[in-house]
């Protein structure tokens, strides 16, 4: 937490089992039971998409000059100091600096290193703010800077070298190691950077631009069932946020980077092994003979390539939506006595007119949050679905193509393509898994909506007013 206190922030435990809300009640002489004007509900919400040529170009060449773009901005923000006053000013002035994407786009390690925790006036001038560091963060910085640059030495080594021998005809060094050996590395490195260059340059807003919380200050609701817990819809979800983590923030579970160090040793693994089992390339040896450093850088920077792109991609995938599917999932359960008693929430009955209008405008907020994460998504999702094409037209061509079977299964190459499709398709499984449970959340909502429904009916056609 002291050189990366971004990095910590993603490692950071849960604690689900413990109670989620602590809610505070309001007093009625400031916020009275008169229904306000609807606010979030009275609008539809829609997602505007911008695309950034400038943008794209921009990704594009830092994705080439990698290395001579890390080392300088580790130059910019190591010489930085807070007397003189002078770094700043080369960053413009019209950039939102807090915004994610630009944060990304000056600083590569932004979601790793961070900015200082004890600068948080970003009011003043956010590039004094941008550009802040502690000691330690500094030194982070040229710790990552320099094992980024040794990690892309060695593989322009082995892609120069090795790599495009591999094409030439009677390279027998060469044809020792497989292509994914020498240039897999820079496939990986092209398959990141054609996600994150989409990334980065598309826009994502929903227009028309939402209220802020403050907004949700009027809605009074009468929660529990015997209505003795008095709040507003902004003290309902401001509590709900701070016993919850934030919708948008990413999430290295143990479990995500244990699952990417595995896969990530799994393919390194794969040349080798093949080579072995089939006695196809060197000699059968697991490293071949004088290419010792090669196979060796090979499966270093292989597995580091490997690393990032499957922990980015389940950190993308899984992190907010899951988080959103669970949020909402909380919201609807309060719809029903049994669910808000089994999730430790509270109960709310919309047969209340404030209870009803406090509902929606919650229930609308979180689908404006709802709008971003899934459009989000949707760039991650086409992508991996591209990459599983791709992959099995490939493994197509080799077995319709293929003279001999042990050639195809024989060949390292082959081998890494099929691991490849099989992690699509597991990925693709595992996003079917989470568009059901927002199936089954849609239906369940739609049942308990029902269910208040003949309860607010049957309470109006047996309401009878008081008799003086």
């Amino acid at each position: 937490a002291k050189f990366c206190p971004a990095l910590a922030a993603y490692m950071e435990p849960s604690d689900s089992q413990g109670e989620k809300l602590k809610i505070a009640s309001v007093p009625k002489d400031k916020f009275g039971d008169e229904l306000a004007e609807p606010s979030y509900s009275k609008q539809h919400f829609f997602v505007k998409r911008e695309f950034s040529c400038r943008r794209m170009w921009y990704c594009i060449m830092c994705a080439i000059l990698f290395p001579i773009v890390v080392t300088l901005q580790t130059a910019m923000f190591v010489f930085y100091c807070n007397s003189t006053n002078c770094c700043f000013k080369c960053l413009k002035e019209s950039h939102d600096f807090t915004d994610g994407q630009i944060q990304i786009m000056y600083d590569f390690f932004s979601p790793i290193i961070g900015r200082d925790p004890r600068e948080t006036a970003k009011s003043d001038d956010a590039r004094k703010w941008f550009l802040s560091q502690t000691c330690g963060q500094k030194l982070a910085r040229v710790f990552f800077t320099v094992v980024i640059d040794v990690l892309f030495f060695l593989a322009f080594y082995n892609a120069i070298l090795l790599g495009f021998g591999w094409f030439a005809e009677g390279g027998s060094d060469s044809a020792d190691l497989a292509i994914i050996e020498t240039l897999g590395p820079g496939q990986l490195w092209s398959a990141m950077w054609f996600i994150l260059t989409f990334y980065m340059s598309l826009d994502i807003d929903v227009k028309p631009d939402p209220p802020s919380m403050q907004a949700l200050r009027p809605y009074v609701m009468y929660l529990n069932i015997d209505e003795s817990l008095r709040t507003t819809a902004y003290v309902f979800l401001r509590g709900f946020s701070k016993s919850t983590f934030a919708i948008f923030r990413l999430e290295a579970t143990s479990e995500r980077i244990f699952t990417s160090a595995a896969v990530s040793i799994i393919w390194i693994l794969i040349p080798g092994g093949v080579r072995v089992a089939f006695k196809a390339d060197g000699d059968g040896q697991f490293f071949p003979d004088d290419l010792l450093f090669s196979a060796v850088s090979a499966m270093f920077v292989s597995f580091f390539f490997m690393f990032f792109l499957i922990l980015g991609l389940q950190m993308q995938l899984l992190s907010g939506l899951v988080k959103y599917i669970d949020w909402m999932n909380d919201i609807t359960s309060m719809l029903d006595e049994v669910f808000s008693k089994e999730k430790k929430l509270n109960y709310i009955n919309l047969t209340r007119h404030n209870n009803t209008l406090a509902w929606l405008e919650m229930r609308t907020y979180l689908y404006t949050k709802g709008l971003i994460i899934f459009s989000r998504q949707e760039i991650f999702v086409l992508y991996v679905i591209l990459l599983q094409v791709i992959t099995a037209m490939y493994i197509l061509w080799r077995l319709m193509s293929g003279t001999e079977i042990e050639n195809t299964f024989g060949s390292p190459s082959f081998a890494g393509i099929l691991f490849v499709f099989l992690l699509l398709t597991y990925s693709l499984v595992r996003i079917l898994r989470t568009t059901r449970m927002i199936e089954r959340l849609q239906t369940k909502q739609i049942a308990l909506l029902a269910a208040q429904k003949f309860q607010i009916y049957y309470k109006r056609i047996t309401w009878h007013p008081d008799k003086d």
